[in-house]
């Protein structure tokens, strides 16, 4: 079985078409689809003794030096659940046992897949590197320091990849930057989850994860109250830094 993953099915995507900016977007795809990746996972499941197993997808966004961020999620898929469950009245006995592995980088205008390896992750902030076993020269990277702060009530937008189907063609999506969040650590509040956010001027804003808001009235009402919490750019650099300098560390 094989799926388009999109974080549990949990998080709505922001359009805000009455905001496009043609420009904009012509400009966003010129310059930042090539460091839009699809990576490719497999995920099993101990469901009540037997083993199931499926195929998920992701968009990677692929940082200068070919390192490549994902949401923490897909390496842990009961992550999110289990934040859920914890701000909830429920208990985390039901829930399965889930391990993913097998996962493969497909690059733009590349037939086949590439393996990759997982250099570290912060399951605190939400986010994953991975990296390609094999180098490739042609990856279109991000450099993280070509970025900005977000701003409260500006336009935000990420880069999104069809199904195979229809070739992995890149597409803008638009969002707004909602809110700003001081604990646990300093972000900021959007409408999309899973990607790199960029401003008007194609700058990088941050990378956004996705966070529960749970609560007793969540069983009441029968929501999963959600929202992107968008780590900015700058803290995205250190947590970069941080990250592969531990990978180096471990590798020696």
């Amino acid at each position: 079985m094989k799926l388009k993953f999109t974080l549990l099915g949990l998080f709505a995507l922001c359009s805000c078409a009455a905001l496009a900016d043609p420009k904009v977007y012509r400009q966003l795809i010129e310059r930042r689809a090539g460091a839009i990746v699809t990576v490719s996972f497999s995920m099993s499941a101990d469901m009540m003794g037997q083993q199931q197993r499926m195929r998920g997808e992701v968009e990677g966004t692929v940082l200068k030096g070919g390192i490549v961020l994902v949401p923490s999620v897909i390496l842990n898929p009961m992550d999110l659940a289990r934040e859920f469950m914890a701000q909830s009245e429920g208990g985390e006995s039901d829930l399965p046992n889930m391990s993913t592995g097998e996962i493969k980088i497909k690059l733009p205008g590349m037939d086949e897949p590439m393996e990759a390896e997982v250099l570290t992750q912060d399951r605190d902030f939400g986010i994953a590197w991975l990296k390609l076993k094999q180098t490739e020269s042609s990856i279109k990277g991000l450099d993280l320091d070509e970025s900005a702060r977000p701003v409260i009530g500006e336009a935000a937008y990420a880069l999104a990849l069809t199904p195979e189907l229809y070739g992995y063609a890149p597409y803008v999506l638009e969002t707004v930057v909602q809110g700003e969040i001081k604990v646990p650590f300093p972000s900021f509040m959007v409408g999309t989850v899973g990607k790199a956010l960029f401003n008007r001027k194609g700058l990088l804003i941050g990378y956004s994860v996705p966070k529960f808001v749970g609560g007793s009235m969540s069983g009441i009402t029968g929501e999963a109250p959600s929202f992107g919490l968008l780590i900015p750019a700058a803290r995205l650099r250190e947590l970069t830094a941080r990250a592969l300098n531990m990978a180096e560390k471990s590798s020696r």
